[in-house]
Formats: C-alpha cells, sequence, structure tokens
C-alpha cells in the first residue's frame, strides 16, 4: 500500500529591515590657517627686480606736501619690497589763497578770530596802513571751493588770488639698478601693483 508523504511547508521569508538613511555629513571645513595659507599661495606677489650697489638708475614716486600721504606711500613701498629713501626738496607751488578783504589795525583781530572760527589756519599780513586776512592758502581746487561756500553761508564773499610758494616736499626715491633697462623693467612691473614710479639717474 502506498503511503503518501506529505509536501514540506514553505518556510516563511524574514521581512526586510528598512535601515534609515543616514543623514549627509558635511566635511569639516578647514581651518582659517589653512583658508590664509592657500590664498597667499594663490595671489600673485611682486618679486623685486634684481637689484645693485651703488646703482647708476633708481626709481622715482614723486614728491609729496603732506606727511600722510608721503608715509603711506613709503609704507607701500617697502611692502613691495624695496626701501624707500626720503629726500626733503624745495619747490615752488602755484597755490591759491583766499582773501577776506583789508582791515585796520581796530578791525583786524575781530575779522581774524570769525576767520579763524570757519578756517582755524587764517592769517593775516600787512597792507599799507591795515592787514589784509586770508582765510588760507590751498594747493587743491576741492579744498577752495569747499572753504568758499562755508564761508558763503556766513554772508562773506572770499577772493581767490593765485600765488606762488616755496614749500619743502618729501621726494621719495627706491631701487638701485644697473642699467636703465632693468630700471624701466623694475618700473612696469610695479605699475601692475598700483604703483606708479618713474626711471632717474641716481645722485
Amino acid at each position: 500500500v502506498a503511503v503518501a508523504v506529505p509536501a514540506p511547508l514553505p518556510v516563511p521569508k524574514p521581512k526586510a529591515t528598512p535601515v534609515e538613511a543616514m543623514p549627509a555629513t558635511a566635511a569639516p571645513a578647514p581651518p582659517e590657517a589653512v583658508v590664509a595659507a592657500l590664498a597667499t599661495a594663490s595671489a600673485k606677489t611682486t618679486v623685486p627686480a634684481k637689484q645693485v650697489s651703488g646703482g647708476a638708475f633708481a626709481l622715482d614716486a614723486g614728491s609729496y606736501l603732506l606727511e600722510s600721504n608721503r608715509d603711506i606711500l613709503a609704507a607701500k613701498i617697502k611692502k613691495l619690497g624695496y626701501e624707500p629713501f626720503v629726500t626733503p626738496v624745495d619747490a615752488t607751488l602755484d597755490m591759491t589763497r583766499l582773501r577776506l578783504g583789508t582791515f585796520g589795525k581796530d578791525e583786524v583781530q575781530e575779522a581774524l578770530a570769525f576767520a579763524r572760527s570757519i578756517e582755524p589756519g587764517a592769517y593775516s599780513a600787512p597792507a599799507g596802513d591795515g592787514y589784509v586776512v586770508y582765510a588760507g592758502t590751498f594747493l587743491k581746487s576741492s579744498n577752495i571751493d569747499k572753504l568758499s561756500q562755508l564761508f558763503l553761508k556766513e554772508g562773506i564773499k572770499v577772493y581767490p588770488e593765485p600765488v606762488q610758494v616755496v614749500r619743502t616736499l618729501s621726494r621719495i626715491r627706491f631701487g638701485s639698478f644697473a642699467t636703465k633697462e632693468d630700471a624701466t623693467a623694475a618700473a612696469s612691473e610695479l605699475s601692475r601693483s598700483g604703483l606708479k614710479s618713474t626711471v632717474v639717474k641716481s645722485k
């Protein structure tokens, strides 16, 4: 007699357990020192041209009346790898003085005090039996216009007078080059960094 063998029961498959997605994590920011180093490495730097001791040529960056302008330029030259040489030179400048008027001995002090309340640099100068009061002597037209407007607001019209004045300027030179060609090449390279200069003979 044949005996029926029961078929094996199907084994249930285990249910897949859902896996939670891991949140994306941003890479840590590089330290500030690394960022600064990379920026410095990528920045274009100006390398001073080859110089010699006692060279026949140098670069002239100009002459300046204001000490603040002189100091700013000297610091920039040092930053670019050169040593600035500052020399005082006398120069005749075309300037403009602003005249308020002519006053007698009894009224000049009052007029001068009023002028100095607007412009502390106002001064007086003898003129015949009286004195002329000036609001100041200026090089830039922008300063002249600004001061003229300040006096006009107070009801006073000032009169510009051209005058030549001898002033001591600060001449700035730097670099020492054997040939004019070397100096010219250095001036051209420095102009890309915003420093204008001209080639001159060393003295």
